[in-house]
């Protein structure tokens, strides 16, 4: 069948995610955690066959709390078209938490100031060196999803026609990224997009 003989439209990566963002914003004010998320890098455009197009958080198990530093994390936003499965796409987005909110009854209660004593005298001090900050918002590494020399499946696509074969892995790789691989019985190798654990898309 030759390209474009289907129908198609384009679908924005910044659609993908904003509905990502909506998600985790939601169980953040649900869960009365103080904290924000902010994408990592805006998602690439998608092509994807014509008609009512449909989004769905994938679940994901980020654990909202206090505890949870500065970082990075992958969620998976699928994509479905007319009721039909297309495909899933990696949305990476900066996570930063902070304290519980304090209900009125648990508000700290101001102490009575003891009184003030006579002041005294203090020689004067020397002014210390200020210390020089440390960022807080270190973004941490994701950790890859395909090791060197496993075997993953290849997803790849010609207008309406998509196919799925199994290569050999020659690079780690995370989400999003484009590592090296090649069929099992080929000599030479080429390259391939990590969308997630066991599975990268042909790159056209």
């Amino acid at each position: 069948m030759p390209l474009g003989a289907v129908d198609s439209q384009d679908l924005p990566g910044l659609k993908l995610g904003r509905f990502a963002l909506q998600g985790v914003r939601g169980k953040i004010q649900q869960s009365g955690i103080q904290g924000h998320c902010t994408l990592a890098h805006e998602p690439r455009d998608l092509r994807v066959p014509a008609g009512q197009v449909k989004l769905k958080l994938a679940p994901w198990d980020v654990p909202l709390g206090p505890s949870l530093r500065p970082c990075r994390k992958t969620l998976w936003v699928e994509v479905w078209v007319e009721g039909a499965f297309v495909r899933t796409v990696p949305v990476n987005l900066l996570f930063e938490m902070s304290a519980p909110l304090k209900s009125e009854e648990e508000a700290d209660v101001p102490l009575e100031s003891p009184p003030e004593a006579d002041p005294v005298e203090k020689p004067a001090a020397f002014p210390q060196p200020v210390k020089p900050s440390v960022a807080k918002d270190r973004i941490l590494p994701v950790p890859p999803v395909l090791k060197c020399g496993q075997m993953a499946s290849l997803r790849s696509s010609t207008g309406a026609i998509r196919m799925e074969s199994r290569v050999q892995v020659l690079q780690d790789g995370a989400p999003g990224e484009v590592i090296r691989v090649k069929l099992p019985s080929a000599s030479s190798s080429f390259r391939a997009r990590v969308i997630g654990p066991d599975l990268l898309e042909a790159l056209p």
